[in-house]
Parts: C-alpha cells; structure tokens; sequence
C-alpha cells in the first residue's frame, strides 16, 4: 500500500465510451445495441497542474503550426482543443505519446 503524500493533487479524469448500463426503465442493456461494449475511464494525478497545461499548450501550438497536420479537414476542430473523436490519427498517435518533460511526477491509472 502506498503512503498518502503532503502535496495537494490534482486528478483529471477522462472517459471512452458511454458508462450507462442501464436505461431509463432500469434495464440493463449491457450487451444491447447502443450500449458501448468496452467502457473507459482514465485517470491522471498531478501535483502541477500549471505544468501540465502549459506542456500540452505547447503540444497544441506544434501541432497547429505543422502543415502537414493542418491540411486535413479535421485540423479545424482540433483548432480549438484536442478530442480524440476528432482529431486524425497522427495527432491522436502525438498525443498519446506525449510527456511532458518538465512535470516532475505524473500517475496514469485506467479503471
């Protein structure tokens, strides 16, 4: 078991998928049509947040700034933020990639 830290921490939590197992009757619908078959949910744990965001601003201006990335139509959503629903492969392959060098402890986690 881990200790517990002083430091305050910051999570910020992402999902895949639609997490409703159940309809609005209190159904369940796993493994009906419309229920999404493999639900996600990730987790990343930071003590500076600040660091954070500025690393991925900076992934953020590298990649508009490339025009190979900005030729294709769905650099325009990706234009305002990073969504891997619409941003193309090669920028959700960047993202997936990225670490910010500068952030001095980071903890992924996927439930």
């Amino acid at each position: 078991m881990q200790k517990p830290r002083d430091a305050e921490s910051y999570f910020f939590v992402d999902e895949s998928g639609d997490p409703t197992f159940f309809n609005t009757m209190g159904n369940c619908i796993v493994g009906q049509p419309g229920c999404s078959p493999i639900p996600v949910l990730g987790f990343i744990e930071t003590q500076s947040p600040h660091v954070l965001r500025q690393a991925v601003l900076r992934l953020h201006k590298e990649v508009m700034a490339d025009r190979y990335l900005n030729q294709f139509q769905s650099s325009r959503k990706t234009a305002v933020a990073f969504h891997a629903k619409d941003d193309g492969p090669v920028v959700r392959y960047l993202f997936y990639k990225f670490r910010p060098p500068d952030l001095d402890e980071i903890r992924l986690s996927r439930a």
